[in-house]
Order: C-alpha cells, then structure tokens, then sequence
C-alpha cells in the first residue's frame, strides 16, 4: 500500500476508466480530517489540482459549481485513495511548453 504524504505530486486516475487525468498535490490524508467541503475525507484524499489532461472527467465530490476537473485547476478537491498513483515528473520546461500546446490544440 503507497503512504501518501503532504506535499506528494501524484497522478490522479480516472474513477470511470484507467486513464490518468490530472498531476495534483497531496494536501491532506488523515480519513477524519475535514475537507475543503466540510466532509470528512474518509476514503478519499484532499489534493490540489495543478494539471488537467481530460476536462470533462467528472468529480467525485462536486463542490457548488465545482463538477468538473477543468474547473478545479487551482483548488483544492476530494479523490478516492485508490485512484490516486504516485508519479515521478521529470520533465524539461520544453516539453511542458509542447504538451500545453498539444492540449490546448486538441482537447
């Protein structure tokens, strides 16, 4: 089982497919503590939203307006643990600057 920790970049996968949708950062863990929402986390993970490969991947825990991930860039939002994958970025600013203009371009 992975330990997720404060501060982890990880890689959230999709809870309708195997697709990796989004790079977020841990923000809290704890099952009791409270969430952004109010809720306790339970069985999910608080994360804040850096990068988003699909923007119509639905959220697990809408907050208000909040449904999609498109609109949670920025934001801290709920994940279930099990779809929640530590990933290794390295990566050249040149290479940020070409998938940004891929998605931008096609999605």
């Amino acid at each position: 089982m992975t330990v997720f920790k404060r501060g982890l970049e990880v890689g959230l996968i999709s809870p309708q497919s195997t697709s990796m949708v989004a790079f977020a950062t841990i923000q809290a863990t704890d099952s009791k503590s409270k969430a952004t929402d109010g809720q306790p986390l339970g069985d999910c993970v608080e994360v804040l939203i850096n990068t988003v490969f699909s923007k119509t991947t639905l959220l697990p825990r809408s907050q208000g307006n909040i449904s999609k991930l498109s609109n949670a860039v920025g934001r801290c939002i709920q994940w279930p643990r099990k779809n929640v994958r530590f990933v290794e970025i390295t990566i050249s600013l040149q290479s940020l600057r070409i998938i940004a203009a891929y998605v931008k371009l096609f999605f």
